[in-house]
């Protein structure tokens, strides 16, 4: 589900307020399988599908439904790449190998970043299973979002079994 600390870092794609209010429909276990975003300043609101919020600005999107066909076109290939991954990820050594050169590239990756020492935020689009988290400092807040909960198929309920996992 979103979390309130996503939530409270949310701003309104058309007005910039914040924070969004949800407002839950349905769920599937702990996944919002539709429900809204809220703005209480200019009182839009915006789709949320299996957890994906639809946060289209207005002057990108000439309506909602523009906006969810492109998502659904984005889920498609989505699951495609999922399926990949359960079969990349199904090996044990091989899986390892990736797991170490992964972890090595996220180092990298966070040093390249020069993130400052004193307390930070850290917004990961596109967070997977979220496990750079792990290589964060304690002093760091560290929100990650991707378009498929916990980074796993639509048809899963769990993750690949020697896929990386955040601790």
């Amino acid at each position: 589900m979103l979390s309130d600390e996503l939530l409270a870092v949310m701003l309104c794609p058309a007005c910039g307020g914040t924070p969004l209010r949800l407002d839950v429909d349905t769920t599937s276990g702990d996944v919002v399988t539709e429900g809204s975003l809220a703005c209480p300043d200019c009182k839009r609101w915006h789709h949320v599908i299996d957890d994906i919020p639809s946060l289209m600005p207005p002057q990108l999107a000439s309506s909602l439904k523009a906006a969810d066909d492109k998502w659904a076109e984005w889920r498609l290939v989505m699951d495609e790449f999922l399926r990949w991954r359960e079969q990349t990820w199904s090996e044990a050594e091989a899986a390892r190998e990736r797991r170490e050169t992964a972890a090595g590239m996220h180092r990298r990756f966070l040093d390249f970043c020069e993130l400052p020492l004193e307390r930070h935020l850290l917004l990961d689009i596109g967070a997977g299973t979220g496990h750079i988290a792990d290589l964060v400092g304690d002093d760091c807040v560290y929100i990650g979002i991707d378009p498929l909960p916990g980074g796993r198929a639509p048809d899963r309920e769990e993750l690949p079994a020697h896929m990386p996992r955040p601790s």
